[in-house]
């Protein structure tokens, strides 16, 4: 299969990330299948869902819920919130453990998107790239989306689903891995998981953002 208007060959990018992978010291499954990409989201609905994670992180940093909601409005980002981020900003409830968590690792997601946005150069899979205040809005000083919306530059479809392809398969590796106890070096689950999913989501655009499919 090719990809609508491209000569990029699935086949080949597997190949690619399978050397890669094996490359860094981890395993492939060879009849791991290609993915099959229908078209990508605009690159307006992939800024406003940026500008959401980014708000939404700051619960995790002690920011006040209230604070946090009035920014999205303010901002015209109501309709870019998910159901559960809704039901995390309407609860009069601390965070729980759970929702820290997944605070905590949705970071990995927006370093994905900032990487397919142009905003930083490399998305090394064996690191942390620590936070991203020096290039995200800082919304203890209001700021709004400009900080993005200027700066952010879609990567071509191509590109994306390469990086993709890379993190499906790192996915099966860690996944499998962890299972059996097996080491993965600095390679960690939540950051490959994390960043897949904002890229699956790029990618497809039927996909709800808390219901994307990771399967492997």
């Amino acid at each position: 299969m090719l990809l609508d208007n491209a000569t990029l060959d699935p086949q080949e990018v597997k190949k690619r990330s399978e050397k890669i992978i094996l490359n860094a010291g981890g395993e492939i499954l060879s009849w791991l299948p290609t993915l099959d990409i229908p078209k990508p989201r605009s690159q307006n609905e992939i800024i406003n869902r940026a500008l959401v994670l980014n708000a939404i992180y700051q619960l995790h940093l002690k920011a006040p819920k209230y604070y946090i909601a009035d920014w999205i409005e303010e901002h015209f980002l109501i309709s870019s919130i998910t159901p559960q981020e809704t039901i995390i900003l309407s609860s009069p409830n601390e965070l729980t453990e759970e929702e820290h968590y997944k605070l905590f690792w949705s970071l990995e997601s927006l370093w994905a998107i900032a990487w397919a946005t142009s905003l930083i150069p490399e998305l090394p899979f064996n690191q942390l790239l620590g936070n991203l205040a020096a290039i995200s809005p800082n919304l203890q000083l209001n700021e709004g989306a400009d900080k993005y919306a200027t700066n952010m530059q879609l990567r071509s479809t191509e590109t994306i689903y390469e990086m993709l392809d890379l993190y499906y398969r790192l996915h099966w590796w860690v996944h499998t891995s962890k299972n059996m106890n097996k080491p993965t070096g600095d390679i960690q689950l939540e950051v490959i998981t994390a960043r897949r999913k904002a890229l699956e989501w790029i990618l497809d655009n039927t996909a709800e953002w808390d219901r994307v499919d990771l399967s492997i």
